[in-house]
């Protein structure tokens, strides 16, 4: 069994919309899972963007990494928002029973 910590940050990009980073960090390394250009379909302000940093890191578990069997167990509060420092998601705990 393997465990990990999975978190998104989304950063404003300017005219080509906005920048999803999600990561998996296991004992010995950081894996980028996604990192891509995303675009709202409407404006978005402050709060928007946690919430979709949170929404884009579940999807990311329940598709990107449930294929490689991955499973979340557990989820941290919601990041301090701060001035000048990157929107994160709340960091989720999972795990894989097929790797050891």
């Amino acid at each position: 069994m393997k465990f990990g910590r999975v978190e998104g940050f989304i950063q404003q990009g300017g005219e080509d919309g906005l920048r999803l980073v999600v990561t998996l960090e296991t004992g010995s390394s950081i894996t980028t899972i996604r990192d891509e250009v995303i675009e709202p379909l409407s404006e978005v302000d402050d709060a928007d963007l946690y919430w979709l940093a949170d929404q884009y890191t579940q999807e990311t578990i329940g598709h990107h990494l449930a294929s490689e069997g991955w499973e979340p167990i557990g989820a941290g509060e919601p990041p301090e928002r701060a001035e000048n420092a990157p929107v994160r998601s709340p960091t989720y705990v999972v795990r894989n029973l097929s790797q050891g």
